[in-house]
């Protein structure tokens, strides 16, 4: 039924829902959510490699607990992006809706290493790690953390096929454009199989 209104009342439906539950909700009603179900590494790879996803390391939450504090604490939504300068400090980081911060990937070329924009001083690259695990590639040493200007680290998850990805999509597409050194950190968050395990 929501679907059979005309365009302009559609928009001022959904306006209403996202001004009052948020952008989650909206999910639920276009179909946007997909079951929740455990993933293995094996799925996590291959979901990424599908899609062509672009990245240095891929990541999953250590465990359920840790996948927890990650989304109450580092991110609130998915997809989110987070940003941190060569310094590991976050520069862009907006809680309000999953694809906000994607828009100022490309001002990326013209910043430096600018930190006049900072967002949040509260969520740096370790405290981004610390509930996390890779499964492919690895966390450069101290040695080679001062070859990158930037940290860029994306979210996604399988449940959620479509933000995902466009997100995947759209990291894709700034990387082919980039001028920068960049280190792009997947972080996957779909339940994890190898949490069954362990209990």
């Amino acid at each position: 039924m929501l679907f059979s209104l005309r365009p302009k009342h559609l928009l001022q439906v959904l306006s209403i829902l996202l001004l009052q539950y948020g952008c989650t909700p909206i999910l639920y009603i276009t179909g946007d959510i997909k079951k929740l179900k455990y993933e293995d590494s094996i799925t996590v790879k291959s979901f990424a490699l599908n899609e062509k996803a672009e990245y240095n390391t891929l990541f999953v939450a250590k465990d359920e607990k840790n996948l927890v504090f990650f989304t109450d604490t580092i991110v609130n939504h998915l997809p989110a992006i987070l940003i941190f300068n060569k310094d590991q400090v976050n520069i862009f980081a907006d809680r309000t809706c999953p694809w906000s911060t994607i828009r100022y990937l490309d001002s990326l070329n013209d910043r430096g290493n600018d930190t006049s924009v900072m967002i949040s001083k509260k969520i740096t690259v370790q405290k981004l790690l610390a509930p996390l695990v890779p499964i492919t590639g690895v966390w450069p040493d101290e040695k080679t953390l001062s070859q990158y200007d930037y940290f860029i680290f994306y979210t996604w998850a399988k449940f959620v096929p479509k933000l995902s990805k466009k997100m995947i999509n759209d990291v894709n597409k700034f990387v082919e454009r980039n001028s920068n050194r960049v280190f792009i950190g997947a972080i996957n968050l779909d339940l994890q199989q190898s949490w069954i395990r362990k209990s």
